[in-house]
């Protein structure tokens, strides 16, 4: 049985821990008994890989340019995201995004 494709954006997601990241983390690994899950994000980090998976989870990060404060600005990351849309079946958002 294939399953459908979730898409979860959010700004932060792991390895950053705060309130946000951690539900999500806990919404998308809880999401991959049902669905292939993807998670759209920020390289807020820049030893990190541009796409990784973790715990059954595809993570993908786009490229941040500067932040303002918690905020990051992601030039890219509408690019990214209407990619990954095509692709999805249901999306999630986490919101605010400066995007």
């Amino acid at each position: 049985m294939n399953k459908d494709n979730l898409l979860i954006s959010c700004t932060y997601y792991y390895p950053n821990i705060s309130g946000i990241s951690i539900y999500t983390q806990l919404l998308a690994e809880a999401m991959t008994e049902k669905y292939q899950v993807s998670v759209l994000t920020s390289m807020y980090n820049k030893a990190a890989r541009k796409q990784e998976f973790f715990n059954k989870v595809k993570i993908a990060r786009s490229k941040v340019w500067f932040t303002f404060g918690k905020g990051v600005f992601m030039p890219y990351f509408i690019i990214d995201a209407f990619r990954a849309v095509e692709t999805s079946d249901v999306v999630n958002c986490h919101l605010p995004q400066l995007e």
